[in-house]
């Protein structure tokens, strides 16, 4: 277990199947194994394993339930597995539990099957208002015409409950747009101490449009909210409220501060999505480049980043934005794409990028911007005849307007003058692009002013 809890899987599963060969197995031990030949992509190998365990200790319901929904998961056996997790479901202890909650994060489609699972989810003795919330919503799911009435009948059953239980109805409330709703059941007094249900009242006085009780409560000392959420909150209330684009931006890098400060990844990342979204690109950079250097957001944190370098010109971003995300994540065609299009457009690393974009393009022969990409390979080798072959029923919509630029220049170079200005006269003159592209831009726009 120690060496899985330091990701030495290789190792632990050598210690594993040591284990397994030189005594009997435990439960705490196939746990592990589970933990580590998972990670290692032995899935197979460990429904063996389980099965066999199963076989011989028959009341163990723990390691029931994991070979059942690893039967489910892997494709082997999946009705002997789904037939496994129902007969636990039946059990009230915490292993049925949770033999009802897999079963309910699956696509269970026949309605005696849903109304099973609704009684179970009900009925069973351990549990809370997260299960029978739950219940309620399948049971809406299944008759459409009755869930006004299914939903009043819940606010109508909590209207004396603590708090803490309101949490999964109120939630589920927010989901359905009944904000009107929400903000009657809650009161302001009973929600500014407690998180859960503050952020869901304020989203619902959001989408009420009722800012000046959204205001009131942000600026209430009393309400249970980080300075970075606080800020974040009075970046929306500026917005809505119609404020000036500098005010606003400039609350977005006052709660960016915040967030940052208070190690707040999710918070870091909704501001940049905020801002990316409400045309405030600047900050929008700087925002998904915070977010790239924390773990849990690093992969949307280079995703963004990537978006936002290239839409606000910054090529030498763009470009190691490029090369760090394709070397993290080599399997994501999308960051390799975007690395081969920053080398050749900046002419770094040719004869690589020459011999990845064909691998590329062999792969989706009729993909427009893997297209692009093999004609700015061919172009950089000076071979512009065999660069305009890949543009041949190329679809210009999936091209940005940078893109687009490389493309008529790509094709003036070639020689087919009147078509590269046709694309040109399609490009508005201040259209957002990285330099490198413009340049090629400007070969259509010097032949044409000759």
């Amino acid at each position: 277990q120690s060496l899985s809890n330091v990701s030495e899987n290789k190792l632990a599963h050598e210690k594993i199947e040591e284990v397994l060969r030189n005594s009997k197995p435990t439960q705490k031990i196939l746990q592990t194994a589970d933990t580590v030949m998972q990670k290692l992509g032995r899935k197979e190998q460990l429904i063996v394993i389980l099965k066999k365990y199963v076989k011989e200790q028959p009341d163990d319901l723990e390691i029931k339930l994991l070979l059942a929904m690893r039967e489910i998961e892997v494709g082997i056996d999946v009705e002997i597995g789904m037939s496994a997790l129902w007969d636990l479901a039946k059990n009230d202890s915490k292993t049925g539990l949770k033999a009802i909650e897999y079963l309910n994060s699956q696509k269970v489609t026949g309605k005696k099957e849903q109304m099973d699972l609704i009684e179970l989810l009900q009925k069973h003795p351990l549990a809370d208002e997260e299960h029978r919330i739950s219940a309620l919503r399948r049971l809406a799911d299944l008759n459409p015409g009755s869930k006004k009435d299914i939903i009043d009948k819940a606010i109508k059953d909590h209207l004396n409950s603590k708090r803490e239980d309101l949490v999964p109805l109120v939630r589920w409330m927010s989901m359905e747009g009944e904000n009107e709703k929400v903000v009657s059941l809650l009161k302001e007094e009973m929600v500014l101490d407690y998180l859960p249900l503050l952020q869901n009242y304020l989203n619902a006085l959001t989408l009420l449009k009722r800012y000046e009780d959204m205001e009131r409560i942000v600026n209430d000392p009393r309400a249970r909210l980080t300075t970075a959420e606080r800020s974040f909150h009075r970046v929306h209330l500026a917005f809505v409220t119609n404020k000036k684009w500098d005010e606003v931006n400039s609350l977005l890098v006052d709660a960016l501060a915040a967030a940052q400060s208070e190690a707040k990844p999710d918070i870091i990342l909704n501001i940049a999505k905020y801002a990316e979204e409400r045309n405030h690109p600047l900050t929008a950079e700087q925002a998904y480049h915070a977010a790239s250097t924390i773990r849990r957001t690093e992969r949307e944190g280079f995703e963004g980043l990537l978006r936002l370098t290239y839409l606000n010109g910054n090529s030498k971003s763009f470009l190691e934005t490029a090369k760090e995300s394709a070397r993290r994540w080599p399997d994501k065609e999308l960051f390799l794409e975007r690395y081969l299009y920053a080398c050749l457009l900046s002419g770094l690393d040719m004869e690589t990028a020459i011999a990845r974009s064909q691998k590329l393009l062999n792969d989706r022969p009729n993909d427009t911007q893997r297209k692009l990409i093999m004609a700015l390979a061919y172009c950089r080798q000076l071979d512009p005849k065999t660069a305009s072959r890949y543009l041949q029923k190329i679809d210009l919509s999936d091209l940005s307007m940078g893109q687009g630029a490389v493309l008529c220049g790509i094709m003036q170079i070639a020689g087919y003058t009147n078509q590269a200005s046709k694309i040109a006269g399609q490009i508005p003159e201040k259209a957002l692009m990285l330099p490198e592209e413009a340049r090629f831009l400007m070969l259509v726009k010097k032949q044409k002013d000759s």
